[in-house]
Protein backbone atom coordinates (compact mmCIF):
# COMPACT_ATOMS: atom_id res chain seq x y z
CA UNK A 1 0.00 0.00 0.00
CA UNK A 2 1.63 3.62 -1.37
CA UNK A 3 1.70 5.72 2.00
CA UNK A 4 1.67 9.53 1.82
CA UNK A 5 3.62 11.55 3.71
CA UNK A 6 3.41 15.71 4.39
CA UNK A 7 5.84 17.69 2.50
CA UNK A 8 6.96 20.69 4.65
CA UNK A 9 10.09 22.70 4.34
CA UNK A 10 11.48 20.23 1.74
CA UNK A 11 10.87 17.14 3.97
CA UNK A 12 8.55 14.00 3.55
CA UNK A 13 7.21 13.25 6.96
CA UNK A 14 4.77 11.56 8.95
CA UNK A 15 2.50 13.11 10.87
CA UNK A 16 3.10 13.96 14.59
CA UNK A 17 0.26 11.42 15.86
CA UNK A 18 1.55 8.72 13.64
CA UNK A 19 -2.29 8.27 12.05
CA UNK A 20 -2.96 7.73 8.68
CA UNK A 21 -6.38 7.61 6.57
CA UNK A 22 -7.60 5.97 3.51
CA UNK A 23 -7.55 7.90 0.06
CA UNK A 24 -10.43 5.48 -1.29
CA UNK A 25 -11.50 5.97 -4.62
CA UNK A 26 -15.85 6.87 -4.97
CA UNK A 27 -16.26 4.99 -8.37
CA UNK A 28 -15.08 1.34 -6.93
CA UNK A 29 -14.43 2.02 -3.16
CA UNK A 30 -10.90 0.67 -3.65
CA UNK A 31 -8.54 1.68 -1.52
CA UNK A 32 -5.24 4.22 -3.43
CA UNK A 33 -3.31 5.06 -0.71
CA UNK A 34 -2.99 5.73 2.91
CA UNK A 35 -2.54 9.53 3.39
CA UNK A 36 -0.67 11.15 6.45
CA UNK A 37 -3.33 12.49 9.05
CA UNK A 38 -2.17 16.65 9.40
CA UNK A 39 -3.40 17.60 13.17
CA UNK A 40 -2.13 21.31 14.40
CA UNK A 41 1.71 20.20 14.43
CA UNK A 42 1.68 19.83 10.74
CA UNK A 43 -0.41 22.89 10.29
CA UNK A 44 1.53 25.03 12.31
CA UNK A 45 4.87 23.98 10.67
CA UNK A 46 3.85 24.42 7.15
CA UNK A 47 2.77 27.69 7.92
CA UNK A 48 5.81 28.91 9.56
CA UNK A 49 7.85 27.25 7.03
CA UNK A 50 5.60 29.13 4.45
CA UNK A 51 6.02 32.40 5.88
CA UNK A 52 10.30 31.58 5.69
CA UNK A 53 9.97 31.13 1.85
CA UNK A 54 8.21 33.89 1.47
CA UNK A 55 11.17 36.15 2.38
CA UNK A 56 13.75 34.03 1.17
CA UNK A 57 14.80 32.76 -2.00
CA UNK A 58 11.49 31.77 -2.95
CA UNK A 59 9.72 34.49 -2.25
CA UNK A 60 11.93 36.74 -4.93
CA UNK A 61 11.72 33.91 -7.48
CA UNK A 62 9.53 34.60 -10.51
CA UNK A 63 6.12 32.92 -10.74
CA UNK A 64 7.17 30.59 -13.89
CA UNK A 65 9.97 29.09 -11.85
CA UNK A 66 7.98 28.52 -8.66
CA UNK A 67 5.26 26.72 -11.07
CA UNK A 68 7.96 24.71 -12.67
CA UNK A 69 9.40 23.34 -9.24
CA UNK A 70 6.38 22.47 -8.22
CA UNK A 71 5.72 20.41 -11.26
CA UNK A 72 9.08 18.55 -10.87
CA UNK A 73 7.66 17.56 -7.13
Amino acid sequence: MNKVQHYINGQFMDSSCGEFFENINPMNGKILSQVALGREDEVNAAVAAAKAALTGEWGQMKLNDRIAMMYEI
